[in-house]
């Protein structure tokens, strides 16, 4: 049986390999694609000479290829080679490989966001590599969710979301439920009271705005991502739903504090980020219990959705975020 399920997706593999080794082409011969990529050569530049030293997981990485002897660009290229190399292995991982890699490809917080917001893409996939092939099989390891939960959080500080999801779930595997759920009231009133100093103390106190419109578009789009999700539980049992429900738990907490301090929309598009793969696991989870005829149809409004909302952000972006100039001067050179 499994020899047979292997066999089905060897055509999804070899088309996951051929992106992968598009996408390392595409960046390592047009490396300034993204718009922090010069930040990101000037703070791996910092780290080299001692000025900068923040998360000790990326900075130690950096200083060890800065000793073999690769410069800051090489280093940016390595990161996120490493990067798409993570995402693309857990998109593979789930029920619908297919599906998974439409969606790293045409989500454009993921397309395009992996080339800005590196560090946290980075944090995200290593979080990640804790679900491959475990996710729907049931077996969510306490210490396997827990390495990669530090581990990604000592390469990007807003990997701490998932370190408190993590907390809640395996404290709600071991309490129950209702105490849980009494834990979540609690830690709303808290952040009510203290969200400020909270903010303050992982040094997020820059992002605050006294002008926040909470339907805002990246606002309104985690509240709606988090509604997702929350449907979806019914579809879910087991660990699988205790999972989701600490998610939910921990995402409603953050997403109130948010509003409490009134955090930036950067940071809310930060937050969505966090969610997206396990949106795409709930929905695939959610599309299989129904038929083939419901889930080609679903399948191809889903994706269509995702291409409409992928060219409105393209056309829609800033100048510098994939330096569009840059890119028509590549294929300027290569067509002479």
């Amino acid at each position: 049986m499994s020899s047979t399920i292997k066999l089905v997706r060897l055509p999804s593999l070899y088309l996951y390999v051929m992106v992968f080794l598009c996408l390392c082409f595409f960046v390592a011969i047009n490396p300034e694609v993204g718009r922090d990529y010069f930040n990101y050569v000037r703070i791996i530049g910092e780290i080299g000479s001692g000025e900068y030293f923040r998360e000790p997981g990326f900075s130690s990485i950096v200083l060890f290829l800065l000793k073999l002897g690769l410069s800051p660009e090489a280093i940016v290229l390595f990161f996120r080679i490493i990067t798409m190399g993570l995402l693309l292995r857990f998109f593979y991982s789930v029920n619908s490989p297919l599906l998974g890699l439409y969606f790293f490809l045409f989500v454009p917080n993921i397309a395009i966001g992996l080339l800005n917001a590196l560090q946290t893409w980075l944090a995200i996939g290593i979080f990640l590599q804790a679900f491959v092939n475990d996710l729907f099989s049931q077996k969510l390891s306490y210490r396997r969710l827990l390495a990669a939960a530090v581990i990604a959080t000592s390469f990007h500080i807003s990997a701490l979301f998932y370190l408190l999801v993590v907390f809640y779930y395996i404290a709600l595997r071991i309490l129950g439920v209702r105490i849980m759920l009494a834990v979540f009231a609690v830690g709303l009133v808290f952040t009510t009271i203290a969200g400020g100093v909270v903010v303050e103390y992982i040094g997020y106190g820059k992002y605050s705005s006294s002008n926040l419109d909470v339907l805002a578009y990246p606002n309104f789009l985690a509240i709606v991502l988090v509604l997702v999700v929350l449907f979806n539980l019914m579809f879910f049992s087991g660990i699988q739903r205790d999972w989701f429900l600490s998610l939910i738990m921990v995402s409603v907490t953050v997403f109130w504090l948010f509003n409490i301090v009134y955090i930036s929309q950067e940071i809310y598009l930060r937050f969505v980020n966090f969610l997206l793969p396990f949106i795409l696991v709930s929905l695939i989870n959610f599309i299989n219990r129904f038929g083939l005829e419901f889930r080609v149809q679903f399948k191809f409004m889903f994706g269509l959705l995702i291409l409409i909302n992928f060219l409105g952000t393209v056309l829609d972006i800033e100048e510098d975020m994939l330096n569009f100039d840059q890119i028509e001067r590549l294929f300027m050179r290569m067509d002479n």
